[in-house]
């Protein structure tokens, strides 16, 4: 049988508008996920709505959000036997990775992301921070205009030959995307996010975390878990743990993770959360594969039964 992965993205920029739909064929449990997070974090989610009430401006909650929605395709996928030979995480995408292969329960992921973000938002100066995704330019192209310019600004993800993630100091990830778009860029996108992921800024907060997670149970994975920073096989307490705090300051590389999935033979993805992001990145790489998402999940399971 052809080799699956089931990949998880980070934060949502926008809803296909089909992921509740398409869950709750199966099973209505991202509403009892809702009301159990809004119960563990004492905060009330139970106003979500794709569409009047999203949290794409809440950048806490809309992790909170995607975490759900990953949690809920996992329990579904389990439930009709659908087991991936390997499962991966991109960015914040690693919680719901773990979950899946259950390394740690719904709650503890809940929580695991609530005290990253308040040690993130502790151990930064009081300045604004961003990320952007410019596209369509080369790489060293955009790391000349970063030491050109003396910016404070990182290329912190590769998500394929055409586009790159950059994080740093608000006003230099603008002035990087304004500059990068005079030289030619096709694509740039501020992201709406306020801390600079992935990047040096957050040395301080990795460690806070890392010391965190110490006293954090955790099992080993039951799934072959990849890293998209360095795409090792993630598969004792301690690796996890030390991935989880390298996932708050060092870059990942989506493009050699999912590479690494195709030359093991894999033909076929999942993407289990919100929106569609990493099909939308996996359309500028190459190989023969096919990426399925809430807008095609009865597709998916269709081909794995």
């Amino acid at each position: 049988m052809l080799k699956t992965v089931h990949i998880f993205p980070a934060f949502v920029s926008e809803y296909t508008g089909k992921e509740i739909i398409s869950l709750s064929k199966y099973k209505n449990v991202f509403a009892d996920y809702l009301i159990l997070a809004s119960k563990e974090l004492n905060k009330d989610l139970s106003d979500f709505d794709l569409v009047s009430n999203n949290y794409l401006d809440h950048q806490l909650k809309s992790q909170y959000i995607q975490f759900i929605f990953g949690c809920s395709f996992s329990d579904i996928l389990y439930e009709e036997n659908i087991i991936p030979d390997y499962t991966a995480g991109y960015s914040m995408g690693v919680y719901a990775s773990l979950y899946h292969s259950k390394s740690f329960d719904f709650q503890t992921g809940l929580n695991l992301i609530k005290n990253a973000y308040h040690i993130i938002k502790s151990t930064l100066p009081h300045i604004s921070y961003g990320m952007a995704v410019i596209g369509g330019v080369e790489m060293k192209d955009v790391k000349c205009i970063i030491i050109n310019n003396s910016l404070n600004a990182e290329v912190i993800n590769i998500n394929n030959q055409n586009s790159y993630v950059v994080s740093g100091v608000k006003n230099d990830i603008e002035m990087l995307v304004s500059i990068a778009k005079d030289e030619g860029a096709l694509h740039t996108r501020i992201m709406n996010i306020g801390f600079p992921y992935h990047s040096t800024c957050l040395n301080e907060a990795a460690v806070e975390f890392g010391a965190f997670l110490a006293n954090i149970n955790i099992q080993k994975p039951e799934l072959k878990v990849i890293s998209s920073i360095d795409q090792r096989v993630i598969n004792s307490e301690a690796e996890i743990k030390k991935e989880l705090a390298d996932n708050i300051n060092k870059k990942i590389n989506w493009l050699d993770t999912f590479n690494l999935f195709l030359l093991s033979g894999t033909k076929n993805f999942l993407e289990c959360g919100a929106g569609e992001s990493l099909t939308k990145i996996g359309k500028f790489i190459d190989g023969d594969f096919k990426i399925y998402n809430s807008k095609n999940l009865d597709q998916y399971f269709n081909l794995m039964k």
